[in-house]
């Protein structure tokens, strides 16, 4: 078992510390971090590939997620494109809640 905090350094996959951490033999990753959306998509899509080697094709994320937001976000997205980014986040989201936990402060709070 491998637990990393900070696991938003995890952003790059030819960076030294995820080449580092990739050689490591483990049958579990945990990875904590803050806020990992508010960084660049393919920055959690590295993330979450350490977490889960090969769960998708990095062209693939860039195709149904990334690309799809990125578009949705700029300053002259039509009203297809933002309902578009917000179906993307949903699909997202649904798709790692087997291993992807999102919890705020809330949790430290009880």
């Amino acid at each position: 078992l491998v637990v990393l905090d900070e696991g938003h350094r995890v952003k790059n996959k030819k960076a030294s510390i995820t080449r580092a951490l990739q050689g490591i033999q483990t049958r579990r990753r945990i990875a904590l971090t803050g806020y990992p959306l508010q960084n660049c998509l393919m920055e959690y899509w590295c993330m979450v590939d350490w977490i889960r080697p090969g769960y998708w094709a990095e062209e693939e994320f860039r195709r149904e997620y990334r690309d799809p937001i990125e578009a949705g976000q700029s300053a002259d997205a039509s009203a297809a494109q933002l309902k578009e980014v917000k179906n993307r986040l949903y699909m997202l989201t649904e798709d790692l809640k087997g291993f992807v936990q999102r919890m705020d402060q809330t949790l430290l709070e009880a």
